[in-house]
C-alpha cells in the first residue's frame, strides 16, 4: 500500500476547502449512525434484518446473497410492509461526529449507493440544506448542495420503486443498469470524476459494477487524483486482494472515516483564498534552464506533445533575443540588424538560412501575436475571436499569445473543461476580485463551442463590465448548420492561416536541424526547400506536416508504435473514434462521449497496453493537446473506406436519436459525420491530383448511408450534404437532382427552414454560369442566383460566400455581357453593398476571408463617384 505523506493530507484539505472535489459515500462511511431499528445494517446484517422480517430460520438465509434474501422478500411479503420496514431501518435518528465534520466540508458533488437519509438527516444538523435526489429526480441547474442516491433512498421509497429503481433485490439489479434509464445523470456523474480536482470514495467497497466500469475507464487519468477511505485494518479483516483491487484505481488510505476527517480538519487551509480549479492561470518566470532535445521537437510536430516550461522558454528567448536574428533578404542583398520585434515585412524574400547564435525552435508567429495584442488594446474591443483551420496550430499560437500578454503586465486566464456550475462560481469569484481590486484580466477559450455555455456567460460579462476580455478560439467551419454558435458577437479577429515568409523561412530550418526532409528536398538547397513550403503546401501547417508524415520513416514508426492496436478490430474503433473527434474539434477528453460513441461495450476490450500505445502518440483521452493533423493523417493512410464507413455508421445508427442541440456534443459529432467537408477531409488529400478518388469515397460514402440508415432519406441536410459532394466536382446535374430532393423533403416538414439549400443552389446557378459559353445561359444563372439572394432574411456569411463566388463568374462574363446587363449587374451589387457595410462591420473572424472576396467583387464591379467609368476602367485591365 502507497504510503501517505502529510502533504497529501494538506493537498487534498485544499481541494475540498476550495470546492473541487467529489464524494462518493458508501455504506461503511454510515457505519455507526442509528436508525429507527438500531445501527445501520452492512451488507449480512441487512440480509439477517430481512431473513427475520420474512420468519425464516437462519439457516436458511445466513449464507445466502443479500439480494436473493431480498428478492424472496419481495415474493413473500406485502410491499408496502415492506417499505416501512425498510424505513424503520434506514432513516437516521443519530449520527456520529465525524459524519457530521465530513458533510459539512464544502463538496462539488455528493453521491451514494446507501439506501439510509442519513446525508439528509446531518445536514439539517449543521443548517447545510442537502437535497435528497435519486436517478428518478430532475438535474440541479444551479445547486451544490444535492445527495444523488444511485440505488434509491427510503425518504422516497414507494411500493412501485422495489422492482426497479430501488435497487435491493437481484431482479432490480438485472432489469436495469444503474444508469440505463438516467442517461444526464451518467454524464453529470461521470464529468464530475473526470474533471474535479479530487474523487474520494469513503465506505465504499466496489461492489456495484456499474460504478466500477465507469471506474475501469477513466483509471489512467483518475488514478492521480482518486483516494479510498475505508475501514481500520484493527476494526476488519486484511484482505491483500481486494487491497490490490482498490489500488487499481486510486490510492488506499485504511484508515477508517474518524481517523480520515480529523487528518482533513488538522490540514484544513487558514487562507480562503484557495485558487481556482477551472481556472488555469498563466504565469512566466525567468528563462529556465530547459533542454529540449530533437526528440522533444519531433514529438511536439508529429504528436502535438509539449510541456509548458520550454514552451514558455522559447516564447520569452524569441522575446528577449529576436533581434539576434541576421535575415538575408533578397533584392539589397544585405543583413537586417533592426528589431525583429518591429515586424518583418512579407515583400521581402527570406533567401538564406539564419545565421545567429540563437535559432528558435517554435514557429514565433510574431506578426499575427503583435496583431492580436494591437487589437485587445483597443477599448472597443471585449471579444476577440482568434480563427485557425484544422492543423494550423491555433492551440500553440494562443499559448504563444498568452505568454506574451503576461509578458506585457497582463493577468491571463485559461478556462478548462468543467460542469457549468463550477466554472460560473470561478467566473463570479475571478470578476469579484478584479472588481475590488481595481484589476483586469483576459480569459482565452479555446474551441470554445465545445463549452459554449460557459463562453456566452463570459461574454455577456464582458458586456456588463469592464474588468475581462475574452478570448475564443475555433474553426471557421465548426458552427455550421446550428445558429447557436451565433449567439457570442465578438468585436474584432485574428486569422491565424498561411505561415509568413519568415515563419516558413524558421520553418524550413527546423525541419533541416530534425533531420525531416525526404530523400529528394534534403538535396535542395534553403531556398529550394523554402519554396517547396510555400508552393507545394501553400504555406500552411497542415499540409506541411503531413508532406512531412507521408515519409517512409515517419509512416512506419508510426505503424510499428500503433501495432497492437491496428490489429485489434475491436481497439481500432476506439482508435477511429478519438481520431475523429480531434478532425472534427470536438473535445476528446470527453467520457461521456466517449462511452457513447462506442456503446456500452466499447471500452471492453482495452487494455492497459493498448492505452500506453495510444498514450505513447498523445492520442488518448486525457486530455484535448494531442496532435488534429496525427489523427487525420492516422485515418487517412491507415483506415481503409470500409473500415472508416463501418464505425461511422455504427456511430450515426447509435445517436441519430440523440437530442438535437448545439450543446450536445453527441449531436456535433452526428453532424459532423455527415458533413461533407469533414469528411473530405477524413477521405482525400489536399492535393488536385486526388480529388476524382477523394469524390469516388464520399459519393460511395453517402451512398452506402443511405443505406444503411434508410431513415436518412428523410432529412433535408442529408440531399444537402449529397450535393455539395457533387458540386464540389463539378456533376451539376446530379447536384441539382440531390437539392430538388432536400428542398422535397424539407417542404414536408412544418416551418423548415431552406435557407442552407437556398444557399448551395444559389451557388450551383452561379458555378453553371460560369461553365457555360452560352451569354444569355449565363446571365439566366446569374439572375436565379440573385433571386435567391433577395429572398434570404438573414444578413450571413452564407450569403456573401455567394457573392464572393461572383468573381470568377464576373471575370469570365461581365465584359463580354450588353450594356444593360451590365447595368442590371451594377444595381445588383450597389443593393447588396449597403447591407455589406453592415455585415463587414460585425467583426466576426470566421466571416474575413469571405469579406476579403466580396470587396474584390465591390471593388473591381460597383462603380461610384470616385472612380472613373467603370467599363473604360475594366477595359484597361
Amino acid at each position: 500500500m502507497t504510503k501517505v505523506k502529510d502533504q497529501d493530507y494538506e493537498m487534498w484539505a485544499r481541494e475540498i476547502a476550495s470546492g473541487g472535489a467529489v464524494v462518493f459515500f458508501g455504506a461503511g462511511f454510515s457505519a455507526g449512525a442509528i436508525g429507527f431499528d438500531g445501527e445501520l445494517p452492512l451488507g449480512n446484517q441487512l440480509r439477517d434484518k430481512l431473513g427475520e422480517f420474512c420468519g425464516l430460520k437462519r439457516k436458511y438465509y445466513e449464507k445466502q446473497d443479500l439480494k436473493d434474501v431480498a428478492e424472496y422478500c419481495l415474493n413473500k411479503q406485502d410491499r408496502q410492509k415492506i417499505v416501512e420496514k425498510l424505513k424503520d431501518i434506514f432513516r437516521v435518528k443519530q449520527s456520529r461526529d465525524e459524519q457530521k465534520a465530513v458533510v459539512r466540508w464544502p463538496w462539488k458533488s455528493i453521491y451514494t449507493t446507501n439506501y439510509d437519509d442519513l446525508v439528509c438527516y446531518v445536514g439539517k444538523q449543521i443548517d447545510k440544506n442537502i437535497d435528497t435526489l435519486t436517478l428518478e429526480s430532475v438535474l440541479p441547474s444551479e445547486s451544490r448542495n444535492f445527495c444523488l442516491h444511485i440505488n434509491g433512498c427510503v425518504d422516497r421509497l414507494e411500493p412501485k420503486h422495489l422492482d426497479n429503481s430501488f435497487k435491493l433485490s437481484r431482479s432490480s439489479y438485472v432489469n436495469s443498469d444503474v444508469f440505463a434509464n438516467s442517461p444526464k445523470w451518467k454524464e453529470k456523474f461521470m464529468n464530475d470524476l473526470q474533471y474535479s480536482a479530487l474523487v474520494v470514495f469513503m465506505g465504499y467497497s466496489l461492489a456495484d459494477m456499474p460504478i466500477e466500469r465507469i471506474l475501469l475507464a477513466k483509471t489512467e487519468s483518475m488514478r492521480n487524483k482518486t483516494i479510498f477511505v475505508v475501514a481500520d485494518p484493527k476494526n476488519s479483516n486484511d484482505d491483500p486482494i481486494g487491497d490490490n483491487k482498490f489500488e487499481g484505481y486510486g490510492k488506499l488510505l485504511k484508515i477508517g472515516m474518524e481517523s480520515f476527517a480529523n487528518k482533513i480538519q488538522e490540514c484544513w487551509p487558514q487562507n480562503t483564498n484557495l485558487g481556482f480549479n477551472y481556472l488555469e492561470k498563466i504565469t512566466t518566470s525567468e528563462l529556465l534552464d530547459v533542454n529540449v532535445r530533437d526528440n522533444d521537437l519531433k514529438l511536439f510536430f508529429e504528436q502535438g506533445k509539449f510541456k509548458d516550461e520550454w514552451l514558455q522558454n522559447e516564447v520569452l528567448q524569441y522575446l528577449k533575443n529576436g533581434h539576434q536574428i541576421r535575415k538575408s533578404f533578397s533584392g539589397k542583398g544585405f543583413t537586417l540588424g533592426d528589431k525583429i520585434t518591429e515586424g518583418v515585412k512579407d515583400k521581402y524574400s527570406l533567401k538564406s538560412p539564419i545565421q545567429s547564435d540563437y535559432v528558435p525552435k517554435l514557429i514565433p508567429r510574431k506578426e499575427k501575436i503583435d496583431e492580436a495584442k494591437r487589437e485587445l488594446a483597443r477599448d472597443s474591443v471585449g471579444i476577440l475571436g482568434v480563427f485557425g483551420e484544422l492543423g494550423s496550430g491555433k492551440t500553440i499560437f494562443l499559448r504563444q499569445l498568452a505568454i506574451a500578454l503576461v509578458e506585457s503586465g497582463n493577468s491571463v486566464y485559461f478556462v478548462r473543461h468543467g460542469d457549468f456550475i463550477s466554472q460560473k462560481e470561478e467566473i463570479d469569484t475571478l470578476l469579484k476580485r478584479l472588481k475590488d481590486g481595481n484589476e483586469k484580466a483576459i480569459i482565452f477559450i479555446d474551441s470554445y463551442l465545445n463549452q459554449l455555455k460557459i463562453a456566452q456567460y463570459i461574454a455577456k460579462k464582458v458586456k456588463e463590465t469592464r474588468c475581462v476580455k475574452l478570448i475564443l478560439a475555433t474553426r471557421a467551419v465548426d458552427g455550421h448548420g446550428d445558429e447557436s454558435y451565433k449567439s457570442i458577437s465578438e468585436d474584432s479577429s485574428v486569422e491565424i492561416g498561411q505561415l509568413s515568409d519568415l515563419d516558413l523561412g524558421i520553418f524550413a530550418q527546423i525541419i533541416s536541424h530534425l533531420g525531416l526532409w525526404s530523400r529528394s528536398l534534403s538535396e535542395k538547397t534553403f531556398k529550394e526547400q523554402k519554396k517547396h513550403l510555400q508552393i507545394n503546401c501553400n504555406a500552411q501547417m497542415l499540409l506541411i506536416l503531413l508532406d512531412i508524415f507521408n515519409s517512409k520513416h515517419i509512416y512506419n514508426k508510426l505503424v510499428e508504435s500503433l501495432n497492437n492496436v491496428l490489429s485489434n478490430k475491436q481497439i481500432k474503433k476506439i482508435l477511429f473514434v478519438i481520431c475523429f473527434l480531434h478532425v472534427a474539434n470536438i473535445t476528446s477528453k470527453d467520457i461521456v462521449l466517449f462511452s457513447y460513441l462506442l456503446g456500452d461495450d466499447g471500452l471492453g476490450n482495452l487494455k492497459s497496453q493498448h492505452v500506453k500505445q495510444l498514450r505513447a502518440l498523445n492520442l488518448w483521452i486525457d486530455d484535448d493537446s494531442g496532435s488534429s493533423i496525427l489523427a487525420l493523417f492516422i485515418l487517412r493512410y491507415m483506415f481503409s473506406y470500409d473500415e472508416i464507413t463501418g464505425y461511422a455508421f455504427e456511430i450515426l445508427k447509435r445517436v441519430r436519436n440523440t437530442e438535437k442541440s448545439y450543446h450536445n456534443l453527441g449531436y456535433q459529432a452526428y453532424l459532423k459525420l455527415l458533413n461533407y467537408r469533414t469528411m473530405s477531409r477524413v477521405f482525400g488529400k489536399e492535393k488536385d491530383g486526388d480529388k476524382d478518388k477523394k469524390f469516388t469515397f464520399l459519393r460511395n460514402y453517402y451512398d452506402d448511408a443511405k443505406r444503411e440508415i434508410p431513415i436518412l432519406i428523410e432529412n433535408p441536410q442529408f440531399w444537402l450534404q449529397y450535393a455539395i459532394c457533387h458540386i464540389s466536382i463539378g456533376k451539376f446535374k446530379e447536384a441539382q437532382n440531390y437539392l430538388d430532393q432536400a428542398y422535397g423533403k424539407a417542404n414536408q416538414k412544418d416551418s423548415y427552414d431552406v435557407d442552407y439549400i437556398d444557399n448551395q443552389q444559389a451557388r450551383l446557378y452561379i458555378y453553371q454560369g460560369i461553365e457555360t459559353e452560352d451569354k444569355e445561359d449565363a446571365f439566366s444563372f446569374f439572375k436565379k442566383a440573385v433571386e435567391l439572394l433577395g429572398e434570404r432574411r438573414k444578413e450571413d456569411e452564407y450569403k456573401y460566400s455567394i457573392i464572393e463566388s461572383f468573381w470568377e463568374f464576373l471575370e469570365k462574363h461581365f465584359l463580354h455581357f450588353g450594356k444593360n446587363k451590365q447595368e442590371v449587374i451594377q444595381k445588383v451589387l450597389a443593393n447588396h453593398h449597403e447591407k455589406f457595410c453592415s455585415f463587414c462591420g460585425q467583426g466576426s473572424w470566421y466571416k474575413q476571408k469571405i469579406i476579403r472576396g466580396c470587396e474584390k467583387v465591390f471593388e473591381k464591379y460597383l462603380p461610384n463617384s470616385e472612380k472613373p467609368n467603370l467599363s473604360k476602367n475594366l477595359s484597361s485591365k
